[in-house]
């Protein structure tokens, strides 16, 4: 490849897409941060996956004109949108090298997008500044934004309530790579050599002046509906420097749906504050800015979890809610390095007679490492539900097996992303050390005191949507320091009435049918297991869940559902041949 070409193919790199896999409790709270991330830092799809993913177009198409300002500015920082195509890219009709190499010592970028989407029009204006790793927005519903990554703040303003929020946030939760305009670049990678689109280049004019214009179309379909997208980019031919691009989605009867036009600039300087960017200085300000030393405790947590998690075989069993002794899921789990792939196995098919059929399940079944494996594998030569998520490294794949045994595989997806977000929060690590986001504190409670663990609490607000409600959450994550801070206890309360609850009229224009149960689930880990590579992994996990009662609160809590976790681990595997093997997972 030549050298201009390999520079393009690490064009679209690495933008961090957000896929959320967190533990099932945590995924409407994380299905909310991760939209507005999107909103508020121009890059990034949705996290949940359930697994993740709203493709960045059908983001663009179906949000309203604040969002599409933020997702227009996609676009400056690499033609994400390239994200979820298919056809290979003719590469050599594109010479970006000369536009990197300029790009080098530019110190801001400074773009404005107007647009509108379904009929409304907005303006959102954004700077990116590289030496002093700043990201800032003003965007369309009046909101102002500026991520301070190397202070680890995030600054938000409101303006209906003319406050300013401060959260700390760690660099790995900002989507971008800020050390340099080419790091930027380079970090969306090989995205757009290996998914493509239409390219065609010539030169031309923009606003009178010589122009080489680069036009990118492309056709996807998005809910059953077929839709075109096409993006120009204008090109200073002098300065090599990108000056402008538009945008423009049609339904399929040729409807304009979209329309965006952005320009980019190139200043010396930026906002140094939130102040500078309009937001009032009589603003209240509420700081979420955790102690110095629990950024130190995730450290040891992060470092922890990647070493014990690096390489292993799993195989998690899950019991009924009301016959604690019948298995009804197997799990098998693999991972090695970026390597990763999960199996769920359904023991039981849809309709079959659980209390008949359980004796001999359970012979077959055992309840050795080894007896379970050979079960799994007994497995596919049957019939029965299996859900298989895979990633290698490099691209996600997922494949299905129905009751029936017609089998279905999804197509696989570019996504080099370490952190390995698009994998469902039902895996070992996701288990034994869950993800913990920023703006937890540390407290002290009775349980952290007596059992001399660190207790990591992180609150949520309620949010009503659309189509869903969001109760106000609170998870507590009770760690163990002397165990490798393996998380010995997970709380997880869902509470409409949370005392934590800013606005107490947030549920007035909710449906009520949309409200779900308040609960409080309790993960407690009753045995744990020091393996021979000398690091500690569960062995049992009691889960308790109780339903709350709605509507009145002198009402005692329903009866707890039990179920009960057993883990068998093995951390020196050899694992079969193809695995990880994308092209060897079942297909129809």
């Amino acid at each position: 490849m030549k050298d201009n070409e390999k520079q393009f193919s690490q064009f679209i790199s690495g933008i961090d897409t957000q896929k959320a896999s967190p533990d099932p409790q945590c995924i409407a709270g994380l299905r909310e941060r991760t939209c507005s991330e999107f909103v508020k830092s121009s890059a990034g799809s949705l996290k949940e996956k359930q697994k993740t993913a709203h493709k960045i177009w059908s983001i663009i198409v179906n949000i309203n004109i604040k969002k599409l300002t933020a997702a227009a500015a996609v676009i400056v920082v690499g033609l994400l949108i390239f994200q979820f195509l298919g056809k290979p890219v003719p590469l050599a009709t594109i010479s970006f090298a000369d536009i990197i190499e300029t790009m080098k010592n530019v110190p801001w970028l400074y773009m404005e997008a107007q647009g509108f989407d379904g009929g409304v029009e907005g303006t959102g204006r954004q700077w990116v500044g590289f030496q002093d790793k700043i990201h800032a927005g003003q965007w369309a519903d009046g909101k102002i934004t500026l991520w301070n990554i190397k202070e680890h703040k995030r600054y938000t303003y409101t303006p209906q309530d003319r406050t300013i929020t401060i959260d700390y946030t760690y660099e790995d939760d900002f989507p971008l790579n800020l050390s340099s305009p080419v790091a930027l670049l380079e970090s969306m990678n090989k995205q757009l050599r290996r998914q493509g689109a239409q390219i065609n280049t010539s030169m031309g004019k923009y606003q009178g002046q010589s122009a080489q214009i680069q036009e990118i179309t492309l056709t996807l379909e998005m809910n059953k509906v077929r839709h075109t997208q096409t993006l120009i980019l204008y090109i200073d031919p002098d300065s090599n420097l990108l000056r402008a691009a538009r945008a423009q989605g049609t339904d399929a009867e040729g409807h304009t749906i979209m329309a965006g036009e952005i320009t980019f600039s190139y200043p010396a300087g930026g906002p140094a504050d939130i102040y500078e960017l309009g937001a009032p200085r009589d603003a209240k300000v509420i700081s979420n800015i955790p102690a110095d030393n629990i950024q130190e405790l995730m450290d040891h947590y992060g470092q922890s979890r990647t070493e014990a998690t690096r390489e292993y075989i799993a195989i998690i069993t899950y019991t009924d809610s009301y016959r604690h002794d019948m298995i009804t899921m197997v799990d098998i789990d693999y991972k090695s390095g970026l390597r990763h792939r999960l199996e769920r196995h359904l023991v039981f098919g849809s309709g079959q007679s659980m209390e008949n059929l359980w004796p001999a399940y359970k012979e077959q079944l055992g309840q050795t490492f080894e007896s379970l494996r050979q079960w799994s594998l007994n497995h596919y030569q049957s019939t029965g539900s299996i859900s298989i998520y895979l990633h290698d490294g490099e691209y996600y794949c997922s494949a299905g097996r129905d009751d029936d045994g017609t089998w279905h595989k999804e197509s696989r997806q570019y996504d080099p992303d370490p952190r390995d977000y698009r994998m469902p929060g039902i895996t070992l690590e996701s288990i034994a050390w869950p993800l913990m986001f920023a703006g937890g504190t540390i407290i002290e409670d009775d349980y952290a005191r007596e059992n001399n663990l660190i207790c990591i609490e992180r609150l949520q607000q309620g949010m009503v949507r659309e189509w869903a409600v969001s109760l106000p959450a609170r998870f507590l994550f009770y760690l163990d320091p002397h165990k490798d801070y393996i998380s010995r206890r997970k709380v997880t309360e869902w509470r409409a009435d949370a005392p934590w609850q800013q606005n107490k009229n947030w549920l007035n224009e909710a449906d009520p049918t949309k409200i779900p149960d308040s609960t409080v689930t309790v993960e407690d880990m009753t045995q744990l297991v020091q393996a021979p590579n000398g690091h500690w992994y569960p062995r049992e996990i009691l889960v308790q869940q109780t339903v709350l009662p709605k509507d009145n609160k002198d009402t005692p809590p329903n009866k707890p559902n039990f179920k009960t976790i057993n883990i068998y681990i093995n951390t020196a595997p050899v694992f079969p041949d193809n695995i990880f093997d994308i092209n060897h997972l079942p297909a129809p």
